[in-house]
């Protein structure tokens, strides 16, 4: 009993003096609290204010349609982009369409000409609202299309409330009657006399009255008539774009969406299994007795960096044959695949360098890599959908190597980027992994040599 004690109490104190060690057993989880509160309780009192970025196209350009995005507008939700460019081009269905397509946008709403007519914007497919989703931020969707049928309501229910408008449409249904050759002259005055009475209504009700409605409330939440008018409004009033189609025409399947994320958790573990190698290698003696063999320190690092390299490229190589084989991934360029693969290579043995620095211990290097990499994942949008994030930490995402290197693979895998638009992801890849092991280098030398 003696012996285990002391055994328990030598470990105790080891961590105690490995400060690194202990900060990612005591600090790191109070770190972890405050991140995951700053996250739901930001979401809880409408801190994803603006996170749907929702590109509009009005092709109505009617005074309903203009009603109906003055509406959507006051979503804290949604931040609606008319126009795009430095010189404010009003948007097209096809600019807009190609940006839900590149992660510009998260979704793009399409007002078709007729949307004004509420008969035929419920029965005629032509005068539907169309709307295109990013299919990598499908949550986002789900609200969005909450929204937009939410806002259809409220449109029609302000254009309702108007008077004038409704003696439009019933003077509009009295000429068709009047005109209607199918019809007998009996039935036009039942009709007539019929719309007459709701005109005399409409004209003569107290004005207040009209407005409010007499016991008119709106429908408890959860109550079962009104999750069927909205789902019947769904059906009737929205129509969905599929942006996510190879170069073929035909549907991604959903592992072509989710497949960078998986590669990124490959390249990870493979970054993490390096940096502790290098520990052991120091700890255990055997970068000790590299040092006494004809061999450089430069050539010994060069070494590691190399096979970190040729390891990263190969793991996604060898998820993108499983993905082939079992799930029929399609790649959308393989040039564009390989550039992306080798920036990311490139930043993460600079990651691999700068982690196995943070640390003297296993321990200490493997805790700090891996609370790291979750980090960067949740920042990423790799475990936590951005739409749940407040706009301040969307912005401090863009720290996050994780992000772009998912953004690089799928600009290459199913969001058909061009060389171009590869660039500002590979350039930032690249760079990121020159800073980190440089200043890991910086270390290891400082720490190794002095």
């Amino acid at each position: 009993m003696n012996v285990i004690l002391s055994l328990a109490l030598k470990d105790m104190l080891l961590l105690w003096r490995d400060k690194a060690g202990l900060f990612f057993v005591l600090g790191f989880p109070v770190v972890f609290a405050l991140f995951f509160g700053s996250i739901y309780g930001g979401a809880g009192n409408n801190g994803g204010s603006g996170s749907i970025n929702l590109a509009v196209v009005d092709a109505d350009q009617s005074e309903f349609s203009a009603e109906y995005i003055s509406t959507l507008q006051t979503h804290d939700a949604v931040r609606v982009y008319l126009t795009s460019g430095e010189d404010q081009i009003p948007l097209e269905e096809e600019r807009a369409l190609d940006g839900v397509r590149r992660g510009t946008y998260t979704a793009a709403l399409i007002i078709p000409s007729g949307f004004e007519v509420f008969p035929d914007m419920l029965n005629s497919p032509d005068a539907k609202l169309r709307v295109a989703i990013d299919p990598s931020r499908s949550a986002e969707g789900g609200f969005l299309e909450g929204v937009l049928i939410q806002t259809m309501f409220e449109s029609l229910q302000n254009r309702f409330a108007s008077k004038d408008y409704v003696n439009e449409l019933l003077a509009d249904a009295l000429n068709g009657v009047v005109a209607a050759e199918d019809i007998s002259s009996t039935q036009k005055v039942i009709f007539q006399t019929f719309l007459f009475s709701i005109q005399s209504f409409i004209n003569t009700v107290d004005t207040d009255l009209y407005l409010e409605g007499i016991g008119m409330a709106p429908a408890a939440e959860g109550d079962s008539e009104g999750g069927d008018s909205a789902t019947t409004a769904v059906s009737f009033g929205v129509e969905k774009i599929d942006v996510a189609r190879d170069r073929s025409g035909q549907p991604r399947s959903p592992h072509d969406i989710t497949f960078p994320q998986a590669m990124m958790w490959g390249i990870l573990g493979a970054t993490a299994a390096f940096a502790l190698m290098l520990v052991v290698e120091r700890t255990r003696g055997t970068m000790l007795r590299l040092r006494l063999a004809p061999i450089t320190m430069t050539q010994i690092l060069l070494g590691k960096a190399l096979g970190c390299f040729l390891s990263v490229i190969a793991t996604v190589v060898l998820l993108l044959l499983l993905g082939k084989l079992i799930y029929g991934l399609h790649i959308g360029s393989y040039a564009l695949l390989a550039l992306a693969t080798i920036s990311t290579a490139l930043c993460f043995v600079g990651v691999m360098m700068l982690i196995s620095v943070l640390g003297t211990t296993e321990a200490s290097v493997g805790g700090a890599g891996w609370a790291i990499f979750i980090v960067w994942s949740m920042l990423g949008g790799g475990m936590i959908p951005l739409m749940f994030m407040p706009p301040w930490m969307q912005s401090v995402s863009s720290i996050s190597p994780v992000k772009w290197g998912i953004t690089a693979f799928e600009g290459a895998i199913w969001r058909d980027y061009a060389l171009a638009e590869m660039l500002l992801p590979c350039g930032i890849l690249v760079g990121a992994g020159v800073v980190f092991f440089a200043v890991g280098l910086t270390i290891f030398r400082k720490r190794e040599l002095g």
